[in-house]
């Protein structure tokens, strides 16, 4: 009586395969498809064959239809990518024509009120600021004379009032964030009480030392920490230039006090 021969391996992985036979099924025909790329060329009836589930889960579609959609949504992406790309590159030429402007209306500016009406009017002409000072230190600069402009605030650099601005001011790069409505009233003095929103403070001189830019928007979210402050280093560097320029110090402080303001070229 013959004994009923055990089955064989092969016929146990197909009838009862285990996930990690199955694994190994499926590398094996990865494998097997990324080192023969001319099967599908051979036998290009399987891919028409070949019915894959749809990414919906809705129903399936041929493997073709599939890679039609992976290579539109591919496609959409890039094009997004590229649009934004575009719109940056657009906002920030538009960008440095104001800043061109803004420079060339500094340099035709004949007097310490023209820089600061130039100033002032390309802020919220160009850079949609609600509100702008100028808050300029006397004992580097003789700025008591432009006291009675509305856009400029002449202070002692040791004067009491600036530790308002102690959160706002740490180093030398420009800040952007909320301020507080008591802040806002004593920067931009008001003519009736508004919510206060954002401000940037742009250092003007080496490590400030001409004072600040401040700029304000009733937008709490206009200036906020996360943005990029390059444009707005660059418009301290050019009021800088032009206030070191127009504002005479007084003879309190030395020539090389004024050297030391003056901007570093490369």
């Amino acid at each position: 009586m013959s004994t009923p021969s055990k089955p064989s391996a092969s016929s146990q992985t197909m009838s009862g395969s285990t996930p990690q036979s199955l694994d190994l099924v499926d590398r094996d025909v990865v494998q097997f498809l990324m080192t023969h790329p001319e099967f599908f060329q051979r036998h290009g009836e399987v891919l028409h064959r070949l019915q894959v589930p749809h990414p919906t889960g809705l129903n399936t579609i041929s493997l073709v239809e599939r890679q039609v959609e992976v290579l539109r949504d591919r496609n959409e992406k890039l094009e997004k990518k590229l649009r934004e790309f575009v719109n940056v590159a657009h906002a920030n030429d538009a960008l440095m024509a104001k800043i061109m402007d803004l420079a060339i209306a500094l340099i035709n500016a004949q007097s310490r009120h023209e820089v600061l009406e130039a100033i002032e009017e390309r802020l919220r002409e160009h850079f949609g600021a609600d509100r702008g000072v100028v808050v300029l230190f006397d004992d580097v600069t003789d700025c008591r004379a432009l006291a009675k402009h509305s856009f400029a605030k002449c202070l002692s650099s040791d004067d009491p009032s600036l530790k308002v601005f102690s959160k706002l001011v740490r180093g030398t790069a420009p800040r952007c964030g909320r301020i507080s409505d008591s802040l806002w009233a004593y920067l931009f003095s008001p003519q009736q009480p508004v919510e206060a929103g954002s401000a940037a403070l742009v250092p003007l001189g080496i490590d400030g030392k001409l004072g600040w830019l401040v700029i304000g928007s009733h937008d709490g979210k206009r200036f906020h920490p996360g943005m990029s402050t390059d444009f707005l280093l660059r418009i301290g560097e050019l009021i800088s230039a032009a206030l070191i320029r127009r504002v005479q110090p007084p003879a309190s402080v030395t020539s090389m006090t004024v050297t030391e303001l003056k901007p570093v070229t490369d």
